[in-house]
C-alpha cells in the first residue's frame, strides 16, 4: 500500500496501514505543530520507517488526514464485501 502526498511516497503493508492511519486520525495540528525558520506551524509525523516522516502546515494536514481517512474507509468496505 503506498501513501503518496506531494513528491513522498511511503510504503506500508495492509496491516501497518490500518494500524497508522488510526494513530494519524487522532493527532492534532495545534498542540503537535511546532514553528518552523519560514514563520509557520508545521507538524512532523512518523511514518514508523526509519529516518522518514512527512512534514504538514495545518492546511496540507487536513487534507493529509481527510484523505486518509477516505483510504481507510475504503478499505474497511472491501473487507466487508469480501467477507473479512
Amino acid at each position: 500500500m503506498g501513501v503518496h502526498f506531494n513528491n513522498l511516497l511511503a510504503g506500508f503493508s495492509q496491516s501497518e496501514f490500518k494500524r497508522w492511519a488510526e494513530w494519524l486520525l487522532h493527532i492534532e495540528f495545534a498542540p503537535n505543530s511546532s514553528l518552523f525558520h519560514d514563520g509557520q506551524f508545521c507538524i512532523i509525523l512518523d511514518t514508523g520507517k526509519a529516518n522518514l516522516q512527512f512534514t504538514f502546515t495545518e492546511s496540507e494536514f487536513n487534507v493529509f488526514r481527510d484523505g486518509i481517512a477516505e483510504a481507510l474507509l475504503q478499505m474497511r468496505v472491501r473487507e466487508l464485501m469480501a467477507g473479512e
